[in-house]
């Protein structure tokens, strides 16, 4: 009878030991001749404690436990070796299949290996499991990142932050994500984000950096007479949003931009995208709608981040009063300088249309209107963002505040 090879592996060490036939023959030779070629046996149901110890055989199988499994391919992939990460991850995930950390460890092994189909396999296994599993989410993100599914990918770290609002990687994936879209607003947002999470994480000057480099984008050089940027808002295309309340109306219409309030209390404004700092803004508003109790204006320096939204916003009401108003952290819009809005009879009242002139100079908050200087103000909180358009009602609904013949100029240019 021929004895089969054996081989031994060492759990937790790169050396494998291969022990020949003959070997294995001396030893069993040797294990018998120590104890006796015939092992003596009791009577049937003996007591066993009689037997003395040399003569008892235990054998011992050595089963590598599941967690020294894991502990091996974090070993490996600690030190870059995805491949024999991988193999370790496949052997614990064959002695144990419940337990969503290892399918979660050979996903981030595949995706280190390119194999993004196997890691959204891999992910999409512990979130069977387990659907709360932040970390698989945000894997998941970015291997459909690393497939092309921009939108899945979104999605996934939508979910990510959702359950776990401090989990910073997901704000620097999605923001990564978002830069591919064009949505270079809100992954500055996102970055920012990362940033207040994490404000020692090794990466700060490289997405500092990052984010200098969006906000240039997002800014644009004038030209010989000073102008910045103008909209006549005749292309649908031209890159106005709303801040997405559905309590409002924002929309490109009747040649215009039109926002409406369709509650009671409520202010809806649009964005154009574009980075200022000192501007001097230029528009045409006219109320179309509703009742002549509301409010609406010129929403400059207009930032956001983890805490909420900051704007400054100069305003008129088409029953002639005016106010500068300022918002921090998705607080209450409160008055700058003015404990209530005060009246005019140079703004032009009802449906009668008003040209507003907005600037915005270091700390300087200014509002013209109809060519005459009715407020003037200072605030340091702010120092640039985006400029927008903003409309709210009190009591009544039905506002609807029509826009047009919008320009922007750098300061200092009359």
């Amino acid at each position: 009878m021929r004895l089969p090879a054996f081989s031994i592996t060492v759990w937790g060490m790169d050396s494998r030991i291969s022990w020949t036939p003959i070997v294995w023959l001396v030893i069993l030779m040797a294990g018998l001749s120590a104890c006796g070629a015939i092992l003596p046996k009791g009577a049937p149901g003996a007591d066993l404690d009689g037997i003395e110890q040399e003569t008892a055989i235990v054998v011992h199988t050595a089963t590598p436990r599941f967690e020294m499994l894991l502990d091996s391919g974090l070993e490996a992939a600690n030190r870059g070796d995805w491949a024999v990460a991988l193999e370790f991850y496949t052997q614990a995930i064959l002695m144990d299949g419940s337990q969503a950390r290892s399918y979660l460890l050979r996903g981030n092994a595949q995706a280190s290996l390119g194999n993004q189909a196997q890691a959204i396999a891999d992910y999409d296994q512990v979130l069977a499991i387990d659907t709360s599993y932040t970390e698989a989410f945000n894997g998941r993100g970015l291997a459909k990142a690393g497939v092309g599914e921009a939108s899945a990918a979104i999605a996934d770290f939508d979910l990510a932050i959702a359950l776990t609002p401090g989990y910073a990687l997901a704000y620097r994936n999605r923001a990564n994500v978002l830069i591919g879209q064009g949505n270079l607003n809100t992954a500055i947002l996102d970055l920012r984000t990362y940033l207040e999470l994490l404000p020692s994480a090794p990466d700060t000057q490289m997405i500092e950096a990052q984010i200098a480099d969006l906000e240039a984008a997002l800014t644009p050089q004038a030209n010989e007479d000073g102008l910045l940027f103008a909209d006549d808002f005749s292309d649908p295309a031209s890159g106005w949003y709303s801040n997405g309340d559905p309590a409002a109306v924002a929309k490109y219409a009747e040649g215009g931009y039109l926002l409406g309030p369709t509650q009671a209390n409520v202010a809806g404004w649009a964005l154009q995208g574009l980075h200022f700092t000192d501007t001097r803004v230029e528009v045409d508003s006219m109320k179309v709608g509703g009742d002549e109790d509301n409010y609406f204006g010129v929403i400059c320096r207009y930032q956001a981040n983890s805490e909420g939204e900051n704007f400054y916003v100069l305003l008129i009401s088409s029953d002639g009063y005016y106010g500068v108003g300022k918002r921090v952290s998705d607080g209450a819009l409160t008055l700058i300088g003015q404990d209530k809005m005060q009246f005019s009879n140079l703004i032009n009242t009802g449906g009668a249309a008003n040209h507003l002139r907005v600037e915005c100079v270091g700390t300087q908050l200014r509002l013209t209107v109809n060519d005459v200087l009715l407020v003037e103000t200072n605030d340091e909180a702010l120092a640039s963002g985006q400029i927008g358009l903003f409309a709210g009602t009190a009591s009544e609904t039905g506002t609807q505040i029509l826009f047009n013949d919008l320009a922007v100029y750098a300061a200092g240019d009359q």
